[in-house]
Protein backbone atom coordinates (compact mmCIF):
# COMPACT_ATOMS: atom_id res chain seq x y z
CA UNK A 1 0.00 0.00 0.00
CA UNK A 2 1.13 3.52 -0.80
CA UNK A 3 1.54 6.01 1.96
CA UNK A 4 -0.30 9.36 1.95
CA UNK A 5 2.97 11.12 1.25
CA UNK A 6 3.61 9.03 -1.90
CA UNK A 7 0.03 9.65 -3.15
CA UNK A 8 0.49 13.40 -2.69
CA UNK A 9 3.69 13.39 -4.76
CA UNK A 10 2.01 11.44 -7.58
CA UNK A 11 -0.92 13.87 -7.67
CA UNK A 12 1.47 16.88 -7.87
CA UNK A 13 3.47 15.26 -10.67
CA UNK A 14 0.27 14.49 -12.61
CA UNK A 15 -0.96 18.09 -12.28
CA UNK A 16 2.39 19.40 -13.47
CA UNK A 17 2.35 17.14 -16.56
CA UNK A 18 -1.23 18.19 -17.36
CA UNK A 19 -0.33 21.93 -17.07
CA UNK A 20 2.62 21.53 -19.42
CA UNK A 21 0.46 19.60 -21.92
CA UNK A 22 -2.23 22.30 -21.77
CA UNK A 23 0.35 25.06 -22.45
CA UNK A 24 1.89 23.10 -25.32
CA UNK A 25 -1.55 22.52 -26.92
CA UNK A 26 -2.50 26.20 -26.61
CA UNK A 27 0.92 27.79 -27.18
CA UNK A 28 -0.12 29.36 -30.50
CA UNK A 29 -3.13 31.04 -28.89
CA UNK A 30 -1.04 32.31 -25.96
CA UNK A 31 1.70 33.69 -28.27
CA UNK A 32 -0.91 35.51 -30.41
CA UNK A 33 -2.35 37.16 -27.28
CA UNK A 34 1.12 38.24 -26.09
CA UNK A 35 1.95 39.81 -29.49
CA UNK A 36 -1.38 41.71 -29.47
CA UNK A 37 -0.67 43.09 -25.97
CA UNK A 38 2.89 44.23 -26.89
CA UNK A 39 1.82 45.88 -30.17
CA UNK A 40 -1.10 47.63 -28.46
CA UNK A 41 1.28 49.00 -25.79
CA UNK A 42 3.71 50.33 -28.40
CA UNK A 43 0.93 51.98 -30.43
CA UNK A 44 -0.40 53.63 -27.26
CA UNK A 45 3.07 55.03 -26.50
CA UNK A 46 3.48 56.40 -30.03
CA UNK A 47 -0.05 57.86 -30.16
CA UNK A 48 0.09 59.65 -26.83
CA UNK A 49 3.78 60.61 -26.97
CA UNK A 50 4.65 58.50 -23.92
CA UNK A 51 8.35 57.62 -23.55
CA UNK A 52 10.01 54.93 -21.54
CA UNK A 53 11.75 55.93 -18.27
CA UNK A 54 11.61 59.72 -18.72
CA UNK A 55 14.75 61.45 -17.49
CA UNK A 56 14.17 64.02 -14.73
CA UNK A 57 15.19 67.68 -14.95
CA UNK A 58 18.59 68.74 -13.62
CA UNK A 59 18.52 69.39 -9.88
CA UNK A 60 17.32 72.90 -9.01
CA UNK A 61 16.28 73.69 -12.59
CA UNK A 62 12.95 75.00 -13.84
CA UNK A 63 11.30 76.60 -16.87
CA UNK A 64 11.27 80.39 -17.03
CA UNK A 65 7.80 81.71 -16.05
CA UNK A 66 7.41 83.61 -19.35
CA UNK A 67 7.72 80.62 -21.66
CA UNK A 68 7.32 76.83 -21.31
CA UNK A 69 9.34 74.02 -22.85
CA UNK A 70 8.47 71.83 -25.84
CA UNK A 71 6.74 68.57 -24.85
CA UNK A 72 8.93 65.52 -24.16
CA UNK A 73 12.05 67.57 -23.46
CA UNK A 74 13.84 67.65 -20.09
CA UNK A 75 16.36 70.15 -18.67
CA UNK A 76 19.90 68.72 -18.84
CA UNK A 77 21.76 71.90 -17.86
CA UNK A 78 20.64 75.05 -16.05
CA UNK A 79 22.16 78.33 -14.88
CA UNK A 80 20.45 81.19 -13.07
CA UNK A 81 22.96 84.07 -13.07
CA UNK A 82 22.20 87.19 -11.04
CA UNK A 83 23.75 89.46 -13.68
CA UNK A 84 25.42 88.73 -17.00
CA UNK A 85 25.62 90.16 -20.50
CA UNK A 86 24.56 88.32 -23.65
CA UNK A 87 25.07 89.25 -27.29
CA UNK A 88 21.77 88.83 -29.15
CA UNK A 89 21.77 88.50 -32.93
CA UNK A 90 19.57 90.96 -34.86
CA UNK A 91 18.62 91.28 -38.52
CA UNK A 92 21.37 93.88 -38.76
CA UNK A 93 24.23 93.45 -36.33
CA UNK A 94 24.07 92.43 -32.68
CA UNK A 95 22.95 93.89 -29.36
CA UNK A 96 24.46 93.29 -25.90
CA UNK A 97 21.83 93.09 -23.16
CA UNK A 98 22.60 92.84 -19.45
CA UNK A 99 20.47 91.62 -16.56
CA UNK A 100 19.28 88.50 -14.75
CA UNK A 101 20.30 85.70 -17.10
CA UNK A 102 18.97 82.16 -17.48
CA UNK A 103 20.79 79.57 -19.60
CA UNK A 104 18.78 76.38 -20.16
CA UNK A 105 19.68 73.32 -22.24
CA UNK A 106 16.74 71.07 -23.14
CA UNK A 107 17.24 67.48 -24.36
CA UNK A 108 14.63 65.23 -25.92
CA UNK A 109 13.43 62.17 -24.04
CA UNK A 110 14.38 58.83 -25.58
CA UNK A 111 11.64 57.42 -27.80
CA UNK A 112 10.01 60.79 -28.50
CA UNK A 113 9.28 61.81 -32.09
CA UNK A 114 12.27 63.79 -33.50
CA UNK A 115 11.78 67.51 -34.17
CA UNK A 116 13.51 69.68 -36.75
CA UNK A 117 15.34 72.89 -35.79
CA UNK A 118 12.72 74.92 -37.70
CA UNK A 119 9.91 73.30 -35.72
CA UNK A 120 11.60 74.07 -32.38
CA UNK A 121 12.36 77.68 -33.35
CA UNK A 122 8.82 78.33 -34.64
CA UNK A 123 7.32 76.93 -31.43
CA UNK A 124 8.99 79.77 -29.52
CA UNK A 125 8.55 82.60 -32.06
CA UNK A 126 4.81 81.83 -32.36
CA UNK A 127 4.42 81.72 -28.58
CA UNK A 128 6.16 85.10 -28.12
CA UNK A 129 4.09 86.73 -30.88
CA UNK A 130 0.87 85.57 -29.20
CA UNK A 131 1.71 87.53 -26.03
CA UNK A 132 2.60 90.71 -27.97
CA UNK A 133 6.34 90.14 -28.32
CA UNK A 134 8.63 90.78 -31.29
CA UNK A 135 10.84 88.49 -33.33
CA UNK A 136 13.99 90.52 -34.00
CA UNK A 137 15.84 87.81 -35.91
CA UNK A 138 14.91 84.36 -37.23
CA UNK A 139 16.67 81.65 -39.22
CA UNK A 140 16.15 77.90 -39.67
CA UNK A 141 18.07 77.11 -36.48
CA UNK A 142 17.87 80.17 -34.21
CA UNK A 143 15.85 83.24 -33.27
CA UNK A 144 16.01 86.40 -31.14
CA UNK A 145 12.84 87.64 -29.44
CA UNK A 146 11.84 90.48 -27.12
CA UNK A 147 8.73 90.91 -24.98
CA UNK A 148 7.56 93.25 -22.22
CA UNK A 149 5.98 91.51 -19.21
CA UNK A 150 4.98 93.34 -16.00
CA UNK A 151 7.12 96.37 -16.92
CA UNK A 152 10.14 94.12 -17.49
CA UNK A 153 11.91 93.95 -20.85
CA UNK A 154 12.76 90.31 -21.52
CA UNK A 155 15.07 89.11 -24.30
CA UNK A 156 15.14 85.51 -25.51
CA UNK A 157 17.38 83.51 -27.82
CA UNK A 158 16.73 79.96 -29.01
CA UNK A 159 19.39 78.00 -30.89
CA UNK A 160 20.27 74.43 -31.84
CA UNK A 161 24.02 74.02 -31.26
CA UNK A 162 23.89 70.42 -30.03
CA UNK A 163 22.01 68.61 -32.80
CA UNK A 164 18.36 67.67 -33.48
CA UNK A 165 17.67 66.07 -30.08
CA UNK A 166 18.21 69.24 -28.02
CA UNK A 167 18.00 73.04 -28.01
CA UNK A 168 19.48 75.93 -26.02
CA UNK A 169 17.51 78.80 -24.52
CA UNK A 170 18.98 82.07 -23.18
CA UNK A 171 16.70 84.53 -21.39
CA UNK A 172 17.83 87.94 -20.09
CA UNK A 173 15.57 90.04 -17.88
CA UNK A 174 17.06 93.42 -18.74
CA UNK A 175 18.12 95.42 -15.69
CA UNK A 176 21.00 97.12 -13.84
CA UNK A 177 23.69 95.24 -11.92
CA UNK A 178 23.53 95.18 -8.13
CA UNK A 179 26.57 96.92 -6.60
CA UNK A 180 27.87 95.01 -3.57
CA UNK A 181 31.58 95.85 -3.37
CA UNK A 182 32.39 99.18 -1.74
CA UNK A 183 35.60 101.12 -1.30
CA UNK A 184 36.52 102.57 2.08
CA UNK A 185 35.17 106.09 1.54
CA UNK A 186 31.67 104.78 0.80
CA UNK A 187 28.95 103.74 3.21
CA UNK A 188 28.39 99.99 3.30
CA UNK A 189 25.31 99.11 1.28
CA UNK A 190 22.84 96.36 2.16
CA UNK A 191 22.46 94.06 -0.85
CA UNK A 192 18.92 93.59 -2.10
CA UNK A 193 17.44 90.14 -1.50
CA UNK A 194 20.69 88.76 -0.15
CA UNK A 195 20.46 84.99 0.14
CA UNK A 196 20.60 83.63 3.69
CA UNK A 197 23.21 80.88 3.75
CA UNK A 198 23.30 78.25 6.47
CA UNK A 199 26.55 76.59 7.59
CA UNK A 200 28.73 79.26 6.00
CA UNK A 201 32.38 78.37 5.46
CA UNK A 202 34.78 80.50 7.47
CA UNK A 203 37.65 82.57 6.11
CA UNK A 204 41.11 81.01 6.00
CA UNK A 205 42.91 81.47 9.35
CA UNK A 206 44.80 84.77 9.51
CA UNK A 207 43.13 86.19 6.40
CA UNK A 208 41.14 89.41 6.02
CA UNK A 209 39.82 91.84 3.42
CA UNK A 210 42.13 94.66 2.38
CA UNK A 211 41.14 97.83 4.29
CA UNK A 212 40.60 99.70 1.01
CA UNK A 213 37.84 97.54 -0.42
CA UNK A 214 35.22 95.00 0.69
CA UNK A 215 34.37 91.61 -0.74
CA UNK A 216 31.21 90.55 -2.60
CA UNK A 217 28.63 89.20 -0.08
CA UNK A 218 28.38 85.43 0.38
CA UNK A 219 32.02 84.85 -0.55
CA UNK A 220 34.66 83.53 1.87
CA UNK A 221 38.48 83.72 1.73
CA UNK A 222 39.98 80.36 0.68
CA UNK A 223 43.50 81.60 -0.12
CA UNK A 224 45.48 84.50 1.33
CA UNK A 225 49.01 85.94 1.12
CA UNK A 226 50.35 89.13 2.69
CA UNK A 227 53.82 89.68 1.19
CA UNK A 228 55.95 92.42 2.72
CA UNK A 229 57.59 93.21 -0.60
CA UNK A 230 56.58 91.69 -3.91
CA UNK A 231 55.75 92.54 -7.50
CA UNK A 232 52.96 91.91 -9.99
CA UNK A 233 52.58 92.39 -13.74
CA UNK A 234 49.33 94.32 -14.17
CA UNK A 235 47.60 94.08 -17.55
CA UNK A 236 46.99 97.38 -19.35
CA UNK A 237 45.21 98.19 -22.61
CA UNK A 238 48.61 97.94 -24.25
CA UNK A 239 51.06 95.56 -22.61
CA UNK A 240 51.76 95.04 -18.90
CA UNK A 241 53.23 97.17 -16.11
CA UNK A 242 55.28 95.74 -13.24
CA UNK A 243 54.47 97.28 -9.85
CA UNK A 244 56.44 96.59 -6.66
CA UNK A 245 55.46 97.05 -3.03
CA UNK A 246 53.37 95.49 -0.27
CA UNK A 247 51.44 92.74 -2.02
CA UNK A 248 48.18 90.99 -1.10
CA UNK A 249 46.83 87.94 -2.91
CA UNK A 250 43.27 86.93 -1.95
CA UNK A 251 41.13 84.12 -3.38
CA UNK A 252 37.40 84.40 -2.69
CA UNK A 253 35.02 81.45 -3.12
CA UNK A 254 31.23 81.55 -3.13
CA UNK A 255 29.25 79.96 -0.33
CA UNK A 256 27.15 76.94 -1.33
CA UNK A 257 23.55 77.94 -2.04
CA UNK A 258 24.36 81.53 -3.04
CA UNK A 259 23.06 82.88 -6.36
CA UNK A 260 25.54 82.35 -9.19
CA UNK A 261 27.39 85.49 -10.32
CA UNK A 262 28.91 86.02 -13.75
CA UNK A 263 32.50 87.13 -14.30
CA UNK A 264 31.17 90.42 -15.68
CA UNK A 265 29.21 91.11 -12.50
CA UNK A 266 32.18 90.37 -10.23
CA UNK A 267 34.55 92.53 -12.27
CA UNK A 268 32.07 95.41 -12.61
CA UNK A 269 31.49 95.45 -8.83
CA UNK A 270 35.15 96.30 -8.28
CA UNK A 271 35.57 98.76 -11.16
CA UNK A 272 32.47 100.70 -10.09
CA UNK A 273 33.65 100.85 -6.47
CA UNK A 274 37.10 102.15 -7.45
CA UNK A 275 35.66 104.75 -9.82
CA UNK A 276 33.39 106.05 -7.06
CA UNK A 277 36.41 106.99 -4.92
CA UNK A 278 38.22 108.68 -7.80
CA UNK A 279 40.26 105.73 -9.06
CA UNK A 280 41.04 104.78 -12.65
CA UNK A 281 40.20 101.62 -14.57
CA UNK A 282 43.28 100.97 -16.72
CA UNK A 283 42.05 97.76 -18.33
CA UNK A 284 38.73 95.90 -18.35
CA UNK A 285 37.38 92.77 -20.02
CA UNK A 286 34.54 90.37 -19.21
CA UNK A 287 36.81 88.33 -16.96
CA UNK A 288 39.34 90.74 -15.43
CA UNK A 289 40.24 94.36 -14.73
CA UNK A 290 43.20 96.48 -13.63
CA UNK A 291 42.58 99.53 -11.42
CA UNK A 292 44.65 102.24 -9.74
CA UNK A 293 43.70 104.60 -6.92
CA UNK A 294 45.42 107.02 -4.55
CA UNK A 295 44.37 106.49 -0.92
CA UNK A 296 46.10 107.47 2.32
CA UNK A 297 49.05 109.01 0.44
CA UNK A 298 49.61 105.67 -1.27
CA UNK A 299 49.36 104.59 -4.89
CA UNK A 300 47.41 101.32 -4.84
CA UNK A 301 47.05 98.96 -7.79
CA UNK A 302 44.34 96.27 -7.98
CA UNK A 303 43.56 93.40 -10.30
CA UNK A 304 40.43 91.26 -10.17
CA UNK A 305 40.20 88.11 -12.31
CA UNK A 306 38.27 84.84 -12.62
CA UNK A 307 40.79 82.01 -13.13
CA UNK A 308 38.96 79.44 -10.98
CA UNK A 309 35.49 79.32 -12.56
CA UNK A 310 32.16 80.98 -11.86
CA UNK A 311 32.06 80.46 -8.10
CA UNK A 312 35.36 82.15 -7.25
CA UNK A 313 37.48 85.21 -8.03
CA UNK A 314 41.06 86.32 -7.40
CA UNK A 315 42.16 89.72 -6.13
CA UNK A 316 45.71 91.10 -6.25
CA UNK A 317 46.51 94.39 -4.51
CA UNK A 318 49.91 96.08 -4.51
CA UNK A 319 50.59 99.16 -2.39
CA UNK A 320 53.32 100.71 -4.52
CA UNK A 321 56.51 101.52 -2.61
CA UNK A 322 60.26 101.27 -2.83
CA UNK A 323 61.80 98.31 -1.07
CA UNK A 324 62.75 99.02 2.50
CA UNK A 325 66.53 98.71 2.91
CA UNK A 326 66.76 97.45 6.47
CA UNK A 327 70.55 97.24 6.79
CA UNK A 328 73.10 98.67 4.41
CA UNK A 329 75.89 96.16 3.89
CA UNK A 330 79.30 97.70 4.47
CA UNK A 331 82.54 95.75 3.95
CA UNK A 332 84.50 97.44 6.76
CA UNK A 333 81.66 97.03 9.29
CA UNK A 334 81.16 93.39 8.31
CA UNK A 335 84.87 92.63 8.74
CA UNK A 336 84.86 94.30 12.16
CA UNK A 337 81.89 92.14 13.30
CA UNK A 338 83.53 88.95 12.02
CA UNK A 339 86.80 89.77 13.82
CA UNK A 340 84.90 90.48 17.07
CA UNK A 341 82.10 87.86 17.05
CA UNK A 342 83.01 85.44 14.26
CA UNK A 343 79.89 86.18 12.21
CA UNK A 344 77.78 88.93 10.62
CA UNK A 345 74.18 89.05 9.36
CA UNK A 346 73.52 90.46 5.88
CA UNK A 347 69.97 91.75 5.29
CA UNK A 348 70.51 93.26 1.85
CA UNK A 349 70.09 89.98 -0.06
CA UNK A 350 66.52 89.45 -1.32
CA UNK A 351 64.78 86.41 -2.80
CA UNK A 352 61.46 85.74 -4.51
CA UNK A 353 58.90 84.52 -1.96
CA UNK A 354 59.38 80.83 -1.18
CA UNK A 355 62.17 80.51 -3.76
CA UNK A 356 65.95 80.77 -4.02
CA UNK A 357 65.86 83.19 -6.95
CA UNK A 358 67.95 86.26 -6.07
CA UNK A 359 66.38 89.65 -6.84
CA UNK A 360 68.36 92.30 -8.76
CA UNK A 361 68.02 94.66 -5.79
CA UNK A 362 70.56 92.48 -3.95
CA UNK A 363 73.47 93.81 -6.04
CA UNK A 364 74.76 96.38 -3.46
CA UNK A 365 75.08 93.68 -0.78
CA UNK A 366 76.98 91.35 -3.11
CA UNK A 367 79.42 94.12 -4.02
CA UNK A 368 80.15 94.70 -0.33
CA UNK A 369 80.69 90.96 0.30
CA UNK A 370 83.19 90.97 -2.57
CA UNK A 371 84.96 93.97 -0.97
CA UNK A 372 84.95 92.17 2.40
CA UNK A 373 86.74 89.14 0.94
CA UNK A 374 89.20 91.44 -0.84
CA UNK A 375 89.97 93.32 2.41
CA UNK A 376 90.96 90.01 4.04
CA UNK A 377 92.30 87.62 1.36
CA UNK A 378 92.77 84.85 3.95
CA UNK A 379 89.17 84.94 5.15
CA UNK A 380 87.10 81.86 4.32
CA UNK A 381 83.41 81.84 5.23
CA UNK A 382 80.33 79.69 5.70
CA UNK A 383 77.36 81.24 3.91
CA UNK A 384 74.39 80.39 6.12
CA UNK A 385 70.76 80.67 4.95
CA UNK A 386 68.07 81.43 7.57
CA UNK A 387 64.26 81.48 7.26
CA UNK A 388 61.28 82.39 9.42
CA UNK A 389 58.86 79.73 10.74
CA UNK A 390 56.21 80.03 8.03
CA UNK A 391 55.78 76.56 6.52
CA UNK A 392 57.13 73.17 7.58
CA UNK A 393 60.55 72.56 9.12
CA UNK A 394 61.66 70.31 6.26
CA UNK A 395 60.64 72.82 3.57
CA UNK A 396 62.40 75.67 5.40
CA UNK A 397 65.57 73.61 5.87
CA UNK A 398 65.60 72.86 2.15
CA UNK A 399 64.84 76.49 1.25
CA UNK A 400 67.62 77.88 3.47
CA UNK A 401 70.14 75.45 1.95
CA UNK A 402 69.03 76.39 -1.59
CA UNK A 403 69.35 80.11 -0.84
CA UNK A 404 72.82 79.70 0.67
CA UNK A 405 73.89 77.75 -2.44
CA UNK A 406 72.40 80.44 -4.69
CA UNK A 407 74.43 83.14 -2.88
CA UNK A 408 77.65 81.14 -3.27
CA UNK A 409 76.92 80.54 -6.96
CA UNK A 410 76.30 84.28 -7.49
CA UNK A 411 79.58 85.21 -5.78
CA UNK A 412 81.56 82.65 -7.77
CA UNK A 413 80.04 83.21 -11.24
CA UNK A 414 79.29 86.93 -11.23
CA UNK A 415 81.80 88.34 -8.72
CA UNK A 416 84.65 85.88 -9.46
CA UNK A 417 85.23 84.76 -5.85
CA UNK A 418 87.24 81.54 -5.40
CA UNK A 419 84.70 78.82 -4.62
CA UNK A 420 87.10 77.22 -2.10
CA UNK A 421 86.59 80.25 0.17
CA UNK A 422 82.81 79.72 0.37
CA UNK A 423 80.77 76.89 1.94
CA UNK A 424 76.93 77.04 1.79
CA UNK A 425 74.82 75.73 4.67
CA UNK A 426 71.15 76.03 5.69
CA UNK A 427 69.71 76.09 9.20
CA UNK A 428 66.10 76.93 8.32
CA UNK A 429 64.26 78.58 11.24
CA UNK A 430 66.43 77.02 13.97
CA UNK A 431 68.59 80.05 14.78
CA UNK A 432 66.20 83.02 15.13
CA UNK A 433 67.36 86.45 16.25
CA UNK A 434 63.81 87.68 16.96
CA UNK A 435 60.31 86.35 17.65
CA UNK A 436 58.49 84.83 14.70
CA UNK A 437 55.16 86.05 16.12
CA UNK A 438 55.46 89.47 14.45
CA UNK A 439 56.11 90.56 10.86
CA UNK A 440 59.12 92.57 11.99
CA UNK A 441 60.58 89.55 13.78
CA UNK A 442 60.04 87.32 10.76
CA UNK A 443 61.82 89.88 8.56
CA UNK A 444 64.87 89.83 10.86
CA UNK A 445 64.97 86.04 10.88
CA UNK A 446 64.98 85.89 7.06
CA UNK A 447 68.65 86.62 6.50
CA UNK A 448 71.97 85.45 5.11
CA UNK A 449 74.76 85.13 7.64
CA UNK A 450 78.52 85.01 7.02
CA UNK A 451 80.44 82.87 9.55
CA UNK A 452 84.22 82.76 9.72
CA UNK A 453 85.60 79.34 8.76
CA UNK A 454 88.73 78.41 10.74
Amino acid sequence: MQSGFEKNNKIKQLCKEMSIQTILKNKEVIMRKLVIIIVASLLTCLFYGITWADKPDAKGSKDHPVVSRISNFYISNYKDIEFDQYEFKLKKGKKIVGGRTYQITYKQQKGATPMSSIQKVQNYTNAIKKIGGEVLYESKSSATMKVNVDKSEIWLSISNPYGPSSYYLTIVEKGPMRQDVVAKVLTKMTPEKEVVIKNKKKDMAGSKDHPLISRIPNFFISGYKDIEFGSHDFQLKKGNKKIEGRKYEITYRQQKGATLMSSVQKVRNYTNAIKKIGGDVLFESKGSATMKVFAGNREIWLQVSNPYGERAYYLVIVEKQSMKQEVTADAEAMLKDINQTGHVAVYGIYFDTGKSTIKPSSTPAFKEIKRLLKLDPKLNIYVIGHTDMVGTLSSNMQLSESRASAVVKELVTKYKINKNRLTPKGTGPLCPVASNKSKEGKAKNRRVELVEKI
